[in-house]
């Protein structure tokens, strides 16, 4: 699947999942789908690794989306094809369905999910497309997941509540795929609003749809296209770090710990993760305040704030995206740009800076020469506002 490429100096036009989809279901089944579902990616304003400790988090939806086609089939099966592959693939629903470590775990874990709960799944054809980088942090792999559960809610008459939904696709993607992640992704594709980031409490799974003031700048997605991989185990060791950090306080959570002073996090088995968690949900917290009164310049200094605690305390940045926080930072209100910070995962992926519509082309050529120059690669970007969760999308043949 090709990222969403740009020269240096202005940005790709804005790829059509949709139609790609439609038109792949058409070439490879010779015949028109009968559903179309769209689910966006995401990024998280803040409040990251800390989803998975019972903090707040802050996502929102993006405009870039992986779309499923379906129909319906007479035989058993679940067939599949992508942009990704040149032949069809197909998954027997008369046969137990195992993970082989490739994308399409993904997929088939949450229609495994859907029959192990007693839905009753009959033969798909499915065609898939996507906007949504690969590896770049904006949860390609939750879209995907939501998409084949919203599609299965629908065509194997098996409806959830959203976050229902969003939590049995987390459980496919701990259990099945094997990357032990928290709530957010799935649980802003499912719930995201258009113009709206989600306040979620990942300890109750409780949440708000919180309006930005009018004058919000635009959301700046800087793609460093360096690829972060986290199910090697960078990710799940830091969470265990967390967890034996807690145990350490004998307390079942980090809601529950309160205040500590800078020589009780010292005394912990790892105290720079401990840091971060505790500053971050703070962090969130206000942001959210932020958002509501349009104080940008204070949401920014939290956003630096948070890059700096994910790159020193709990060390998930990588060069590219340093440098890119740093640039822009420099660049500072004078040149539109109100804060920076990495979102997702880290080791790789993307920078979210809040930034004025109008700044965005003027920073953009000098910016990418100078990442071009250090790192011998350009990025890629694109602005989007918030955007609204997956859905089933209205389609007549033709």
């Amino acid at each position: 699947m090709s990222s969403l490429c740009n020269t240096k100096t202005q940005p790709a036009l804005h790829p059509v999942a949709r139609e790609r989809c439609i038109e792949g279901f058409r070439q490879h089944y010779s015949r028109e789908p009968e559903w179309l579902v769209e689910a966006p990616g995401r990024i998280n304003l803040i409040g990251e690794h800390v989803d998975y400790n019972d903090g707040w988090v802050l996502p929102a939806a993006i405009d870039r989306h992986l779309c499923l086609a379906a129909s319906s089939l007479d035989s058993p099966v679940v067939r599949l094809h992508s942009e990704q592959q040149d032949l069809p693939v197909d998954f027997s629903l008369d046969e137990p369905w195992a993970p082989s470590s490739s994308w399409t775990d993904y997929l088939i874990g949450v229609l495994k999910a859907f029959l192990d709960r007693g839905a009753l799944g009959s033969g798909l054809a499915l065609s898939v497309a996507s906007d949504i980088p690969l590896g770049a942090g904006l949860s390609s792999s939750a879209a995907l997941e939501l998409a084949v559960a919203t599609l299965a809610e629908k065509t194997w008459s098996y409806p959830l509540e959203p976050m229902d939904k969003a939590l049995l696709c987390q459980k496919v993607e701990a259990e099945f795929v094997g990357m032990p992640c928290g709530i957010m992704d799935q649980a802003i594709v499912a719930l995201a609003k258009a113009n709206h980031f989600l306040l979620l409490d990942c300890q109750r799974l409780t949440w708000r749809h919180v309006p930005a003031a009018p004058s919000f700048p635009s959301l700046l997605i800087l793609d460093t296209q360096v690829s972060h991989a986290l199910v090697d185990g960078a990710y799940a060791r830091r969470r265990e770090q967390c967890d034996a950090s807690l145990r350490a306080l004998n307390q079942s959570s980090w809601r529950d710990v309160g205040t500590l002073s800078e020589s009780e996090i010292m005394a912990l088995p790892h105290p720079s993760r401990a840091r971060h968690v505790l500053s971050e949900m703070q962090r969130t917290l206000e942001a959210v305040e932020c958002l509501q009164n349009g104080s940008w310049h204070r949401l920014g200094q939290l956003l630096y704030a948070s890059h700096v605690s994910l790159r020193d305390d709990f060390q998930v940045s990588c060069s590219e995206l340093d440098w890119l926080v740093d640039a822009l930072q420099n660049l500072g209100h004078a040149r539109g740009v109100w804060g920076a910070r990495m979102t997702g995962g880290g080791f790789g992926g993307c920078v979210v800076a809040l930034v004025e519509p109008e700044s965005v082309d003027p920073i953009m050529p000098q910016l990418s020469q100078d990442y071009t120059a250090r790192f011998g690669h350009d990025f890629s970007w694109f602005v989007s506002q918030p955007a609204q969760a997956c859905r089933v999308i209205p389609y007549r043949n033709g």
